[in-house]
């Protein structure tokens, strides 16, 4: 679900599967975030899994 917000859109990505939520949390901690504070570049360099992660 995405809205429209003063600046932006705000995302609301959900999973019941703790493994799916904890890859959601991380791409959007590490990979946005650090994409919009550091520019494009930062989108070409792969996303480490998050701590605990199962495949």
């Amino acid at each position: 679900m995405d809205k429209d917000i003063d600046g932006g859109v705000e995302a609301v990505e959900t999973s019941p599967e703790p493994q799916v939520a904890a890859l959601i949390q991380q791409h959007a901690h590490r990979a946005v975030s650090e994409c919009v504070a550091s520019g494009m570049h930062r989108a070409m360099r792969a996303t480490p899994l998050p701590s605990g992660y199962r495949e």
